[in-house]
């Protein structure tokens, strides 16, 4: 998943549950804030009922003080008889309920009562000439009931419902004639026992008080108790909130009734509802406003700078960033990813270890010179060089050794390579280049053979005196291969190839030296693509086959052993032969199947004469260098071993001296991983690559084949000749080895190498590479075993 739609799926999710949880938080404390104000409020109407109560108590008790303290009811208990003094008190009863009302709009009535419980007077809404009557008054409060009270002076209260389901206030006093004053009596009289009934409506209690109708209106809900305690001097009216958060209450503790109101959940929703959707409106909002700004912000501060790096990386040209300052990760990787571009492109242009332009860039610059010097019809000369003798500096002294000459020579190679020979249009250092290990190439623009001799020489004269690493010094040369455009080619790759051919003419020349190239190279390389297209050929299509070569005991001069000989059907191959189709084979790779085909078919023919003549001699088969730094090949020829089952002290394997000029560890090994298999191994062309005797100690071998120069040369009566012939034997019997003479063609030949002591003969004079069908007469003609026919 991609970066920008990982930030698309975490950053949204992640900003929404931050404001969608703290909304949630807002919400709820929105919602607990709201019920602690609506339970205030029902604190307060709850308060505000209670002083009702209390104020309209205070105010019937200030009514009876004046109804009992008035001449009209001093008049009226004096003589109760008296028509004008009822009618008095009767009319003081109504203008005092009159009065009253208008301050007190819930009074109900004002009623006097004997003792009895009878009505005496009574001030209310009744119609005209109807009789009133007592409302609905609770036995407990019906004191008159109770006589041995009468005597008492008392007041009390009490809540009751009149037959429209209203809730009424009554304030019962009793009164008796006993506490008026001196004065206010005319005669003694017994006493005589009054109650007086004040009733207040007091419907609000069960209703609610208009501020709480009109805030709530039909949300809310009162839970009324009527319970008039008698003794009502040890309650004290207390307010109460709800104890669940959820439920939105308030209780009134009063000794005249119990009293909870309750603001329903529906209305508290409704009440929020508003500002919640106000507030989730809010939240989606500040979430895509917040989204799209850190959005923003994250494109233009990570995305666009990773992204832009991106680009780079995908484009791959050169880097235009710069380095940004500050510390911060993005500035870090822009700086990182800019200094590692510039190292990975010069990298891409130039040796890490010289420095000078790599094998890509100096195509490069080539190519850009070559159109330019074929536009401008000038020449333009390429020089190959290749140090000589280089390797054999990585394998005796180390490759830290080979690195440090690379380096000196790279160095010296640029101060001799002046401006003026140099490509005045290519910079200097990719007019110079190391191609690969050990090989350079130079451009040299505007350049005629003569000049470009003239830079070959110069080169050459880098390599007098040699090269000191360390304090050792190392007498490296070079060979120096020069192809001019136009005339060697217009094509880069084909003036390399030209170039690098006329190095290995060089070479063969003997080294140390330049050649142009020439028709004759040109010819060279065209039969050696000849020639690989044939072996690949001949490879597919079956057309090798094997000759035979016998090996002679010189004692008995009966055959020892055969040497295996490769040969072709191809007509291109045949006229050829093998001394030109074998290097060619070597140089491409090709020689590793034609080896295996070699040994396969070699030892499937072996266990054929085991089989069918009890051949017990052995076979020699001749192996490539190449194979000494092929590190399976002894795995190979296992495997072939096994495959045909033959006796592997029969196998005789060749190897030239030349391949082991140099000592090399790894060409020892796997010369010891055959040696290891039970093979015998053969040292071939011996004198001719200049092995110290010294190092023979180091070589795994078991016969030394003389080269077929020294024995060609006995012809010429050369005592030096014969002394090298002497020299060679000797040392190979102190070393243990069997010495064979190849090149035998003459008697003369013959009897000397027999009276020096040679083991092994081979030659002409002795016999040819024959075929199967000749060679198999040949035994026969030697009395060996007859056998079937193959």
């Amino acid at each position: 998943m991609k970066l920008t739609r990982r930030i698309n799926v975490i950053l949204l999710p992640v900003i929404a549950g931050v404001f969608i949880i703290t909304t949630e938080i807002l919400n709820t404390t929105m919602e607990d804030q709201a019920r602690l104000v609506y339970e205030q409020q029902l604190e307060q109407t709850l308060t505000n009922s209670l002083y009702r109560i209390n104020y309209e108590t205070n105010l019937a008790d200030s009514i009876f003080s004046q109804m009992v303290n008035s001449h009209e009811y001093a008049n009226y208990i004096v003589d109760p008889s008296v028509h004008v003094l009822y009618d008095a008190l009767d009319s003081l009863l109504n203008k005092q309920r009159e009065q009253v009302r208008s301050f007190m709009p819930g009074l109900v009535s004002l009623q006097i009562i004997n003792a009895d419980g009878d009505i005496l007077f009574s001030a209310d809404e009744r119609e005209l000439f109807t009789e009133p009557k007592l409302p609905l008054i609770p036995k407990q409060q019906q004191r008159w009931l109770d006589k041995p009270t009468h005597n008492l002076a008392s007041k009390g209260s009490f809540l009751f419902t009149n037959e429209e389901g209203q809730v009424h206030l009554a304030r019962l006093h009793t009164f008796s004639s006993e506490f008026l004053s001196t004065g206010s009596r005319r005669h003694k009289d017994e006493n005589k026992v009054s109650y007086f009934l004040i009733i207040i409506n007091m419907d609000f209690i069960r209703l609610g008080t208009p501020a709480l109708q009109e805030e709530f209106a039909n949300h809310y809900h009162i839970n009324l108790n009527i319970n008039n305690n008698l003794d009502q001097s040890n309650i004290t009216p207390t307010i109460t909130l709800g104890k669940s958060k959820r439920i939105v209450s308030a209780n009134l503790i009063h000794p005249l009734f119990e009293k909870e109101v309750t603001i329903s959940d529906k209305f508290i929703d409704q009440q929020l509802k508003e500002q919640k959707n106000n507030q989730w409106f809010l939240t989606i909002a500040l979430i895509l406003f917040s989204y799209s700004s850190l959005l923003s912000l994250i494109h233009r501060q990570i995305i666009n700078p990773v992204l832009k790096l991106t680009n780079q990386v995908r484009s791959g040209k050169k880097s235009t960033l710069e380095t940004q300052q500050g510390n911060d990760e993005v500035a870090e990787l822009n700086n990182a990813y800019a200094k590692l571009l510039v190292e990975v492109e010069n990298l891409a242009q130039y040796d890490s270890l010289t420095n000078l332009a790599n094998r890509a860039s100096f195509k490069n610059s080539f190519a850009r010179a070559l159109t330019r010097s074929l536009y401008q019809e000038e020449p333009l000369a390429i020089l190959y060089i290749d140090l000589d003798n280089f390797k054999q500096v990585n394998d005796h002294y180390g490759h830290d050794v080979g690195d440090q000459l690379l380096i000196e020579f790279s160095d010296r190679l640029l101060e001799s390579i002046r401006s003026t020979d140099a490509c005045s249009r290519v910079p200097q250092e990719s007019a110079v280049a190391r191609l690969a290990g050990d090989e350079f190439a130079v451009v040299l623009a505007n350049s005629t053979p003569d000049t470009a001799a003239i830079v070959a020489n110069r080169i050459l004269e880098l390599f007098k005196g040699g090269f000191t690493v360390g304090k050792q010094k190392h007498n490296v040369k070079a060979s120096i291969g020069i192809a001019i455009a136009p005339d060697d080619g217009v094509e880069v790759s084909e003036l390399m190839r030209h170039a690098d051919a006329a190095m290995y003419q060089a070479k063969s020349a003997g080294r140390n030296c330049y050649q142009f190239f020439t028709k004759k190279i040109a010819d060279a390389m065209k039969e050696k693509i000849d020639i690989e297209d044939e072996l690949i050929y001949s490879l597919e299509n079956e057309q090798f086959y094997l000759m035979f070569m016998p090996i002679y005991n010189s004692e008995s001069l009966t055959i020892e052993s055969l040497e295996v000989l490769l040969r072709s059907s191809n007509p291109m191959l045949n006229k050829c032969g093998p001394e030109k189709f074998i290097p060619v084979a070597e140089s491409t790779g090709l020689i590793k199947k034609i080896d295996l085909w070699v040994i396969d078919q070699a030892l499937r023919k072996l266990k054929e004469f085991n089989n069918t003549i009890n051949y017990q001699k052995t076979f020699s088969i001749n192996m490539s260098s190449v194979e000494l730094h092929n590190k399976d090949f002894p795995k190979k020829v296992a495997k072939l071993i096994k495959k045909y089952n033959v006796d592997p002290k029969q196998i005789d394997l060749e190897v030239t001296e030349t391949s082991l000029v140099a000592y090399d560890k790894n060409s020892i090994q796997v010369l010891n991983d055959l040696k290891a298999l039970g093979v015998s191994l053969s040292l071939d062309d011996f004198g001719t690559g200049y092995t110290a005797f010294n190092q023979l100690i180091h070589y795994p071998v078991d016969h030394l084949k003389i080269d077929r120069s020294f024995v060609a040369a006995l012809s010429n009566q050369d005592d030096k000749d014969q002394s090298m012939l002497e020299i060679i034997v000797s040392i190979s019997r102190i070393y243990g080895l069997k010495t064979v003479a190849e090149g035998v063609e003459t008697q003369q030949q013959l009897d000397y190498l027999i009276q020096l002591g040679c083991d092994y003969l081979q030659g002409y004079y002795l016999s040819k590479p024959l075929s199967e069908a000749d060679l198999l007469s040949l035994l026969n003609k030697q009395n060996q075993p007859r056998f079937c026919d193959l």
